[in-house]
């Protein structure tokens, strides 16, 4: 009975006859295919729109119902103003009382987990631009509650030359600049990264901000942000020593004051 339904090899490592379930799917696939995979977590079934009702936007993607309702979680607050981190109470966490980033605030729209995580990572490591519009609509709306003024340019955290050659692209260049067509602000690339390309994925807070010393450098765009308040862009908030080292040269630029969006915290 076996030999019928799928077994893979018999005795002397012969391969089994295909099963009847087999065979039917090579018979009615091609008239029936199965329903598509979702594109967030690949489970087969219905997959439904995945919009943002504050922007009056609603279809941007497509997802299975679980990965639609972890899409569109928001990181509500309570949050630390100075890193995004969830708090119990309003104020800023404790990290950010003993080592502040520096930024004037800093907002993210969801936690970096689920889908959205997936989102992210499909985005910048598999050059997948299904959920870019998803992903700068997200950034919209949390520049609502970022609320930054009214003469506010928007710079994404840059990428190291070889990585970006590797990847092929700069995600957070990408996501910045739907951005700025949303909110009706211009992006600027006032950043650029320099030094070895050194993996910070395992460093923590210290360790990332020495290995970051010098690594960022102003850009021939930079003259843009002089006197102007700045938004830094990134797709994760982890540590914040990333987003320090660039506050910190954003400031040494002429850059009034550095407001901090993420996708995920």
């Amino acid at each position: 009975m076996d030999q019928w339904f799928g077994g893979e090899s018999g005795s002397g490592g012969k391969r089994k006859a295909p099963g009847i379930g087999g065979r039917l799917r090579t018979w009615f696939d091609p008239l029936w295919p199965p329903p598509p995979g979702c594109p967030f977590c690949g489970r087969r079934g219905n997959l439904v729109p995945v919009g943002l009702p504050e922007l009056d936007r609603p279809r941007l993607a497509t997802a299975c119902d679980r990965c639609a309702g972890q899409l569109i979680l928001r990181h509500h607050p309570p949050h630390c103003p100075g890193c995004a981190r969830s708090t119990p109470a309003p104020g800023l966490c404790r990290d950010c009382l003993r080592h502040p980033l520096g930024l004037r605030r800093v907002c993210a729209y969801g936690a970096y987990r689920g889908a959205l995580r997936e989102a992210i990572h499909r985005v910048k490591f598999q050059r997948d631009g299904g959920p870019l519009e998803l992903l700068a609509g997200m950034l919209a709306v949390a520049w609502r509650d970022l609320n930054p003024p009214a003469d506010a340019l928007i710079v994404p955290v840059p990428m190291h030359p070889e990585k970006r050659r590797a990847l092929g692209w700069n995600h957070v260049e990408r996501v910045a600049k739907g951005l700025g067509r949303a909110v009706g602000r211009a992006a600027v690339p006032a950043l650029e990264r320099r030094g070895e390309l050194r993996s910070q994925a395992t460093r923590g807070r210290r360790e990332r901000l020495t290995a970051l010393e010098g690594r960022f450098a102003l850009s021939p765009e930079a003259a843009e942000i002089r006197e102007r308040a700045v938004v830094l862009v990134d797709d994760v908030l982890t540590t914040g020593a990333t987003a320090q080292a660039c506050t910190r040269v954003l400031r040494a630029g002429g850059a009034r004051e550095v407001y901090g969006l993420v996708i995920a915290r």
